[in-house]
């Protein structure tokens, strides 16, 4: 089996054998010769066909215009976002793609952050409210039940997190810091 640029410089075996060679390794022609030729392309095995399409995207620009018109493809698209990194890394292109969005409205309408300021502390003393309710809720219910030592300690994991989110939230709020420590990440995460 021939190398995919070996093919694709070469193009079709009927180029060959009718004595017009290309004047050295020329990717257009050889690339026009297998798009113009779909039974060469069929031919390859779909490994091979693979690298061709990755040779041939290398740029950002053609592997933007590729790719976007591939996702178009329903089935292309649900089966690319059947694979966890393929998500995970469209997920956080998405994200990144509205905070620039929502950064250059800010910029251009000072009073979306105003608005944004209102929602954030709606859901903050939100939060704190349905925590503080939920509780007053299911503590008096507890009354009579036997934890196991495990459910205790995880309880106690629980109850660890929540004051560890409490006191950065309070110690935020006096110092201007809103950053997520590296300690307080793990605590969070359970780690």
């Amino acid at each position: 089996m021939k190398p995919v640029l070996h093919v694709l410089a070469l193009g079709h075996r009927d180029e060959q054998q009718s004595g017009r060679h290309l004047a050295g390794p020329n990717i257009f022609d050889g690339t026009a010769s297998l798009l113009s030729r779909p039974e060469t392309a069929t031919s390859m095995p779909a490994a091979e066909r693979v690298k061709v399409v990755k040779e041939l995207t290398r740029d950002d620009e053609v592997a933007t215009s590729v790719t976007s018109e591939l996702l178009q493809r329903p089935r292309v698209a649900r089966q690319a976002m059947r694979n966890d990194d393929t998500r995970f890394t469209v997920n956080g292109a998405q994200f990144d793609n509205s905070e620039q969005v929502r950064e250059r409205i800010r910029e251009h309408v000072p009073a979306v952050r105003k608005i944004e300021h209102t929602m954030e502390y709606l859901d903050l003393v939100g939060s704190a409210h349905q925590y503080v309710a939920t509780l007053g809720r299911l503590v008096p219910r507890l009354r009579d039940q036997d934890f196991s030592d495990d459910e205790r300690e995880t309880i106690r994991r629980s109850i660890a997190k929540v004051r560890g989110a409490a006191d950065w939230l309070e110690a935020a709020l006096e110092t201007g810091t809103f950053t997520l420590d590296e300690q307080l990440a793990q605590l969070l995460k359970g780690d």
